[in-house]
């Protein structure tokens, strides 16, 4: 089973991965995706072709689960076929789907192969100049805005106690609700790190204590781009 690691951004002007992953990747005719057309991208892009309608592409849906696609996936690894897992942006199964199919491919002695390409929220660590050496990755924080609130407190009274980064993500369209409740919630020491768009044009990343983002303009197009939050004392 190979790792495929795909664009950070759409609009990315050159192919963040090694030309080596299209040939380690040209056999394989059978994906498990999060998405069929960001993944049909990347292959092309990879391959140099644009015809690609002969492959099996099967889209995986957390909340929606196709079983019988994922007993043709398992079926596949263990007849000894090469499947390849592909997420719409960045590495794949780091907070995004396709963990379940990479544990039951070690439960069925299945070889795992990740392939070197990029992670946003390891990227924007090591960029944010935060602790790099102890963090926290907590995927999507909770979407009502108590729990949401109330998470934030929690990972707050995580950084004072044990040091460690807290590293945590949303979709795009919630970025500036999710980084005015920070500024709101969060204790005016705290660093905030917010990288946006990582590898695309509007790439940006800045590090500021609370109180200092109180007084930063929030960008009306932050709710467009990706983007990777982090704190620490």
């Amino acid at each position: 089973m190979f790792l495929i690691p795909n664009f950070l951004s759409p609009d990315c002007a050159y192919l963040p991965v090694p030309a080596e992953n299209g040939k380690l990747t040209a056999h394989i005719k059978h994906f498990a995706v999060e998405s069929d057309k960001p993944a049909r991208k990347l292959l092309a892009k990879m391959w140099g072709i644009s015809n690609l309608n002969h492959l099996d592409l099967y889209v995986m849906d957390e909340k929606h689960p196709d079983l019988q696609a994922e007993q043709e996936l398992n079926g596949l690894l263990k007849s000894g076929t090469d499947v390849g897992l592909i997420s719409d942006a960045g590495y794949p199964s780091v907070g995004d789907p396709g963990e379940g199919l990479v544990r039951r491919a070690h439960v069925a002695n299945i070889p795992v192969k990740p392939l070197i390409g990029p992670n946003s929220f390891i990227m924007a660590l090591c960029a944010s100049g935060l602790n790099a050496e102890k963090f926290t990755f907590n995927g999507y924080l909770p979407k009502d805005k108590a729990g949401r609130l109330s998470k934030l407190r929690e990972l707050e009274q995580q950084v004072r106690k044990n040091g460690f980064t807290q590293i945590f993500m949303e979709t795009p369209y919630r970025n500036r609700e999710l980084l005015t409740d920070i500024i709101k919630t969060l204790n005016a020491e705290i660093w905030l790190s917010v990288a946006w768009d990582i590898s695309g044009p509007g790439e940006c990343i800045l590090t500021r204590r609370i109180s200092d983002w109180k007084s930063l303009p929030v960008d009306e197009s932050a709710d467009k781009k990706p983007a990777v939050f982090m704190i620490n004392a």
